[in-house]
């Protein structure tokens, strides 16, 4: 470990050191250290790196949070150093995780974002709104020449952190959450009608043929253990038959789910919008819910607006704001849609209200494979959070007995939130 650094983690990486740490402050990095400061003028004095969230907080790369002390060339030499904290976030640990992830192409989709995307639609909504555009959708990324490396600030010294994802997220939240969405969705539209070429470079989902067999690998067993653990509720056999026989062509309708998809309601999807996904800042006043921060663009791509809001809504709130204030949650969405694309100069058509529902109807068999992958991880405690590194493709394929899924979903709170769900998608026929 370099001279001056210190580590609150096992072992430091063996990549982490004051060069690469003073590349990342160069000006044109993006921290705004200095105007003219040369690479070779930004002198790391000491650096401190630990986890940047608990177990159970991420899953598909592993965080570091690392607090730098430096000098620019210009700084007298008895000033106080300047100081500043990142999050620089790696590929995770296992060989088995590390090849999903690259046939995912899911870091190559989240540099994309946070260097193209985001910075593009920044500047054409400030080009057009007062004030700038509005608060940023996301973190600000310093670039980095390291492979499947992303360099972000670090979100907490401005105030923002993370909720409780046990506890899922009350209406003030989700109504933000929406609305924000919302202005992110809309941006994009309205950029991708003044720029085609814009759309073009995100249209590679995720949710393709060539992605069979990865989505396989997860779907399947985590259906085979949902069939199991329903068993074993009182009155819910019938379900859980159904789910059953829905398996072996599970793969093929969530592809089609997502593939088929009207051209122009394409819009910038988060990809995984779910409560671990966004940082909230709070009023230091009322202590209510007052900002957000979208992070991690793994999954990014033009896709249906119905598909970001299915994720978030059938992973994130509680039981009774997604039961009784889904409307509610959907007007507020078409508004602010509505309000950001015609502040950006669009005015041709856009979707209803009504023809939004529709989509949440036709997508819902998406939103049933998100919940349980996703909410089933929400809920759990973090002993009970599976460790993804010492994930293989035989562990994914043994019998439910060992199956690394059964744990998450033995959990009460999962039992508690799937019996509600499970009749409703079951109602809306889903598995038929």
């Amino acid at each position: 470990m370099p001279p001056g650094s210190e580590t609150a983690v096992d072992e430091s990486p063996a990549w982490l050191s004051n060069d690469f740490l003073a590349e990342v402050l160069r000006p044109e990095g993006g921290a705004g250290v200095g105007v003219g400061v040369g690479p070779h003028d930004v002198s790391v004095l000491s650096w401190h790196v630990q986890p940047a969230v608990g177990k159970g907080d991420n899953f598909l790369s592993t965080l570091y949070r690392v607090r730098v002390e430096y000098r620019q060339a210009a700084d007298a030499p008895d000033s106080a150093p300047r100081a500043v904290q990142l999050i620089i976030k790696v590929l995770p640990q296992g060989d088995y995780l590390q090849e999903f992830i690259h046939e995912a192409r899911f870091f190559a989709r989240e540099i994309n974002a946070y260097r193209e995307a985001l910075p593009q639609m920044a500047r054409f909504a400030a080009a057009r709104l007062p004030g700038g555009g509005g608060p940023p959708f996301s973190p600000r990324c310093f670039p980095t020449a390291r492979p499947d490396t992303l360099v972000l600030e670090d979100l907490s010294t401005h105030g923002f952190k993370m909720a409780d994802r046990r506890n899922l997220l009350d209406l003030p939240h989700c109504s933000l959450v929406l609305r924000r969405l919302a202005r992110l969705h809309a941006t994009s539209f309205a950029y991708s009608a003044h720029d085609r070429a814009f759309l073009a470079r995100f249209e590679d989902d995720i949710y393709n043929d060539g992605n069979r067999e990865i989505m396989r690998r997860f779907l399947e067993p985590q259906m085979e253990c949902l069939v199991e653990v329903a068993n074993t509720w009182p009155n819910f056999e019938r379900i859980a038959k159904k789910i059953r026989k829905t398996i072996p062509r599970a793969v093929d309708k969530l592809i089609s789910v997502c593939r088929k998809q009207d051209s122009d309601w394409k819009v910038l999807n988060h990809g995984d919008c779910w409560i671990n996904n966004i940082m909230f800042k709070y009023s230091e006043k009322t202590g209510e819910v007052a900002d957000l921060r979208f992070i991690d663009f793994q999954i990014t791509r033009f896709a249906s607006p119905a598909l970001d809001i299915t994720y978030f809504m059938y992973t994130s709130p509680q039981s009774d704001v997604r039961a009784r204030h889904m409307d509610r949650l959907l007007m507020e969405y078409c508004d602010e849609f509505r309000k950001t694309v015609r502040s950006l100069g669009y005015a041709g058509r856009v979707f209803s209200l009504k023809e939004l529902r529709d989509e949440m109807r036709r997508v819902l068999f998406f939103g049933f494979t998100t919940s349980v992958g996703t909410l089933a991880t929400v809920l759990a405690e973090p002993d009970q959070v599976m460790d993804l590194s010492e994930m293989t493709a035989e562990g994914l394929s043994s019998n439910v007995g060992v199956n690394p899924f059964t744990k998450l979903q033995s959990t009460a709170k999962f039992r508690d939130v799937f019996q509600q769900l499970l009749p409703y998608f079951d109602q809306m026929e889903i598995f038929d």
